[in-house]
């Protein structure tokens, strides 16, 4: 099936067999793979990551937004965990005990009509929360009502139910803007779309800053970019996920949907997978060589300052999820 064909997109656990959850041992985990797998039941968590939060980190980054979780004040308070100088303003509809049974949406129209006042953004981004999946609100209903009469509303379907793996909300994302926001084109232009959902502003920057220092033309989206250029993501001629575990969906629904090619790539951690993402995004705009220049340059001032850093008996922690270690 097309990653398009539905309103909304599989969940990690139907599409890729994810599991989320594991609590053991390396070697009882290794026996588990070894064998049949299977989900544990989890309905809900309080106490960890799910999808609302993950897409809120993904939306948090992008100028000329509004975005408005659409529940009680608690699920808005997840976006206190969104890094400082993130660009978005977050609104909750803030739904009380009678609001969960009645349903919401005279809140929701209040909250569109309150953040175009007040922000007058290019995009409003509406976020389901588990209040709205048990009280069953129309949000879309409420959606075509108003999107006529000011800026673009986008539904991002999540509803902290549905899939028991955080990194979901990353898809229901991509998927909102692909149905939603970026328009289509047969004219491409010469550019790459490299896809950022957690990285620092830092990283991001220094990706960027990286490849224009080798002519090509970039900038990453849907964090640290605007709804302009999200909208234009559909003309570029390639995109790069700086994480396919995070932003492959993106990057496969571009190709397959918008004629956006993909270019598969390696993690860019380290000096070596660093170098690699660069030649594999330079190799298709004509600039391998002086991505190879580049990179044997880098490898050189870079060795002494390893080779200095000796970790010999040292004890250390690696946190990195498992698609950026593999």
């Amino acid at each position: 099936m097309a990653i398009m064909d539905d309103r909304r997109p599989l969940t990690r656990e139907r599409r890729s067999g994810a599991l989320s959850a594991y609590h053991g041992s390396l070697g009882g985990l290794t026996a588990l793979m070894e064998g049949e797998t299977r989900q544990a039941v989890r309905t809900f968590s309080q106490c960890a990551p799910d999808e609302i939060i993950l897409s809120l980190r993904a939306l948090g980054g992008i100028r000329d937004s509004v975005i408005i979780v659409h529940g009680g004040a608690g699920c808005a308070a997840s976006a206190l965990s969104l890094p400082k100088g993130e660009y978005s303003r977050v609104y909750s509809t803030n739904l009380n005990e009678r609001d969960s049974i009645l349903g919401g949406d005279y809140h929701l129209r209040r909250a569109i009509e309150r953040a175009r006042a007040e922000c007058s953004p290019q995009v409003i981004f509406v976020l389901g929360t588990p209040v709205v999946a048990i009280n069953n609100d129309d949000i879309n209903s409420v959606i075509m009502e108003m999107d006529e009469r000011g800026s673009k509303i986008v539904h991002v379907t999540t509803d902290g139910f549905r899939s028991k793996t955080a990194v979901t909300g990353y898809d229901a994302v991509s998927h909102a803007m692909m149905r939603e926001l970026i328009e289509r084109s047969d004219e491409k232009e010469d550019f790459v779309n490299v896809i950022s959902m957690s990285e620092s502003a830092r990283d991001a920057a220094e990706c960027v800053r990286t490849l224009r220092g080798l002519g090509i033309r970039c900038g990453t989206f849907p964090l640290y970019s605007s709804a302009g250029r999200i909208r234009r993501a559909g003309r570029a001629r390639a995109t790069a996920a700086l994480n396919d575990g995070e932003g492959g969906y993106l990057a496969r629904g571009l190709e397959e949907s918008f004629g956006v090619k993909f270019i598969p790539t390696d993690v860019p951690i380290g000096t070596e997978a660093a170098g690699r993402f660069i030649l594999a995004v330079a190799s298709e705009f004509g600039a391998a060589s002086a991505a190879e220049r580049y990179i044997s340059r880098q490898a050189e001032l870079n060795a002494a300052p390893i080779a200095d850093a000796r970790l010999d008996g040292a004890r250390f922690f690696l946190n990195m999820d498992l698609a950026a270690a593999a």
